[in-house]
């Protein structure tokens, strides 16, 4: 629809007044400016808001789908625009991968929005977004690389592959290396919203201009790519916690702008360049719905030639989440830039191959977004994706009707008062909602009633239930985490490792909770600590092993002693889980044993470690022979004893100064020790002035 208001008013513009006007000043921005402005804006966003843990986990799945996945899907598209549908006497090869590479960009920004609304699982919806990401920078790359060569640019193969390898190493490198940077600076901000938000702006745009327009010649949008996951993974912690929230709104909603506008502005430029004087014929338009079944088609071969590999690496992927892959791939605002980029080079003398670009890109977002955006839902229902499991069904079931006790407690309250007699409560339910959850919860015990359950878990499985309590646990326990760090006591990196911890835990919680030993397993790597303590007493390096030695024990202390703290608090949130009690002191009893082991851990590594737990015997032997040796010197040490005088008495006891005319005789005191002659003076004064019994005391002393 943004497309369509766009057309509408690029179309019209000479008709509609003031906004036509405004219209006429939107068609002289050149494509260049969107892509330096908005693009940056819509990677780094969607990068910073990326699952991170997921993302990992399912990187190399990712990375296969947008490196060498483009790849093969631009070959089909481009085979296709210049083959099955016959441009071939209109277009070169090197200007259908082009048109080839721009389709490939995917746009997830709309389709992860419905996958959440819907339930999808987090697998889903970041690997989905994992693909859009990276698959930015590499169409953006080959797009570059293949309409050099239609421009007939003079680089040899060579030169062209140096810049294509250049750009997809650089760009990430640069991305990080600006990440680190980001985050020392965001670490040194406190309390400030603004200037937290304004140091993300910039460091985002500084790392962008600095890939695209300095001798370094990387990819700009791999480099925002990578800096805004790397401030997912490592940056987002360095942001002060009450700054946080702020941080995500403010990006958020410039996502959104510039997402809209950029699909504004291509309908605009769509209208004046193409409408009048355009090459599209009927027949293209008919080619253009044949090209959209063969594109759905070439993405499917293309997930499928890789298969093998997608099912068995990473989380792994199922053939209804092929299809699902297949069918949530729309196209949006990546690949409308860079058609509209094309549109406006002037280096490019092929007006057709220009305006089937622009052409071919819009009629494919606008058929995506029309057919797969709004479709989605029904075709990931169909494939069985999106299931809540029943057990989680009735819990909310029996929340709800905790909700409906709660609210009818009140309702007969708010009944009592004298000012609220004539209210309409009748109304005041079905208008606050209330009496619909009561609707729905008569219909929902009809129905377990005509399965004749005797109890609201009776038909589930035990381990269905278990599986249950367990997610609800570890996501409370995951909660609470970054509650304690949002107080300031636990640290990022603490607090990190407890929800990656928690986040493997959650892969796997129809078995009984084993969350310590995934803590231990992370935080400890014995060659490494083996290797410290065999170098710790060698000269220069034994220093560094010992700091590090050091740094890690308090690391692993934080880090127990967090996970203990969070694991008791996690008994007052069993008592609001609507479950019965023996599931619920299955679970409870499984976390307590791992709790135990933490405290069994914790009290080993004091035993272990000298008193404090922190240096071993001979280092603790070194420190105490210091402390015996300096007490030593303290009682040999001879000390001189004097009286101090009454002035230096006065001196060093303030609270006399507070009486007028003592104060008067400690301020001419004070200028005589320091042979202040004026001060003197001004001290006299005051005492002629303030303190009449001492008038003769203090003209004695001032001569």
């Amino acid at each position: 629809m943004l497309i369509i208001s766009g057309i509408f008013l690029g179309y019209f513009y000479t008709q509609i007044g003031i906004i036509g006007e405004a219209t006429q000043i939107i068609l002289e921005i050149n494509p260049h400016v969107i892509q330096q402005v908005f693009i940056p804006i819509l990677i780094f966003e969607s990068g910073f808001n990326t699952d991170i843990y997921i993302f990992k986990r399912s990187f190399i799945n990712i990375f296969i789908l947008a490196v060498p996945g483009v790849l093969i899907n631009a070959i089909l598209l481009a085979f296709t625009l210049k083959i099955i549908l016959n441009y071939d006497q209109e277009i070169s090869w090197s200007a259908a991968f082009t048109i080839g590479c721009i389709l490939c960009a995917t746009d997830h920004l709309s389709i992860i929005k419905i996958l959440k609304q819907l339930g999808s699982s987090i697998r889903l919806y970041t690997l989905i977004q994992g693909e859009s990401l990276l698959n930015y920078g590499t169409a953006m790359t080959f797009y570059q690389l293949f309409l050099n060569i239609e421009k007939n640019t003079q680089n040899s193969f060579q030169e062209l592959t140096i810049t294509f390898f250049r750009q997809i190493i650089g760009g990430p490198l640069l991305g990080i290396f600006a990440g680190l940077i980001g985050s020392f600076w965001i670490r040194k901000i406190i309390r400030d919203d603004v200037l937290t938000s304004c140091v993300t702006f910039i460091t985002c745009y500084i790392c962008f201009y600095i890939a695209e327009f300095t001798f370094l010649g990387v990819s700009g949008i791999l480099a925002v790519v990578f800096l805004g996951l790397f401030m997912s993974a490592y940056g987002k912690t360095k942001i002060y916690p009450e700054s946080e929230h702020a941080v995500h709104t403010i990006w958020s909603f410039v996502q959104y702008v510039c997402e809209t506008l950029i699909f504004i502005f291509s309908g605009i430029i769509i209208s004046f360049e193409m409408i009048g004087h355009s090459t599209i014929h009927l027949d293209d338009w008919i080619k253009l719905l044949i090209f959209y079944i063969i594109m759905i088609f070439t993405r499917y071969l293309m997930i499928m030639c890789f298969y093998p590999f997608l099912k068995i690496l990473g989380f792994g992927i199922s053939k209804e989440e092929v299809y699902a892959l297949v069918w949530t791939g729309l196209r949006g605002v990546i690949g409308l830039t860079l058609s509209l980029m094309v549109m406006v080079d002037d280096n490019i003398g092929n007006v057709r191959f220009k305006q089937l670009t622009m052409f071919y890109m819009a009629g494919i977002a606008s058929l995506t977004l029309i057919i797969n955006g709004t479709t989605c839902g029904f075709v990931l229902k169909k494939l069985n994706l999106i299931q809540i499991p029943h057990i989680r069904k009735r819990i909310l079931h029996n929340s709800l009707k905790e909700l409906v006790i709660s609210c009818t407690e009140k309702e007969k309250k708010l009944k009592i008062n004298t000012y609220l007699q004539l209210a309409d409560w009748d109304k005041i339910e079905s208008m606050s909602g209330l009496q619909d959850i009561k609707d729905n919860i008569q219909r929902q015990e009809q129905n377990i009633k005509n399965y004749n359950r005797k109890s609201s878990y009776t038909g589930f499985n035990d381990v269905d239930i278990l599986t249950e309590i367990r997610f609800k646990f570890l996501r409370n326990l995951k909660r609470l985490c970054w509650e304690y760090y949002d107080k300031s006591q636990t640290s990022s990196q603490a607090a990190n490792l407890l929800e990656e911890s928690i986040n493997i835990q959650l892969e796997n919680t129809k078995k009984p909770l084993q969350l310590w030993d995934i803590i231990y397993m992370n935080f400890i790597n014995y060659k490494i600590i083996q290797f410290m303590f065999a170098i710790n007493n060698l000269p220069l390096i034994g220093r560094i092993a010992k700091k590090y030695l050091t740094h890690h024990l308090a690391f692993i202390y934080e880090v127990s002693t967090t996970f203990i703290i969070i694991g008791n608090q996690i008994q007052e949130v069993q008592k609001e889980l609507p479950l019965r009690k023996d599931f619920l002191n299955t679970v409870h009893h499984e976390l307590q044993f791992n709790i135990n082991q933490a405290k069994k851990y914790i009290s080993e590594l004091s035993n272990n470690f000298s008193e404090n737990g922190y240096i071993d015997k001979e280092d603790y032997n070194n420190v105490q022979k210091k402390v015996d040796q300096n007490q030593i010197l303290l009682e040999n040490m001879t000390f001189e004893w004097s009286i101090p005088t009454f002035q230096q008495f006065m001196l060093q006891f303030p609270f006399f100064s507070s009486l007028t005319r003592i104060g008067g005789i400690l301020n001419f005191a004070n200028c005589t020790l320091m042979n202040n002659q004026m001060s003197v003076s001004t001290a006299i004064a005051s005492i002629e002035t303030n303190g009449r019994p001492f008038e003769k005391y203090g003209r004695k002393q001032s001569k």
